[in-house]
């Protein structure tokens, strides 16, 4: 998907998944992408998100 983008010149990608994740956060630093802090939104069950960027 990346590639595919890429050709199309999308040069920055962010993610964000729940602190529990471990899963996709291994996965996308396995991608290359970077921790780039913490997002609050309006879930009350768990408002912060763990966000991440990729800069191609």
């Amino acid at each position: 998907m990346i590639s595919l983008h890429y050709a199309e010149r999308v040069r920055n990608y962010r993610v964000d998944t729940f602190r529990r994740n471990e899963i996709v956060q291994h996965l996308v630093k396995d991608a290359g992408f970077v921790k780039r802090g913490n997002i609050k939104n309006d879930d009350p069950i768990d408002p912060y998100r763990v966000a991440y960027e990729l800069n191609l």
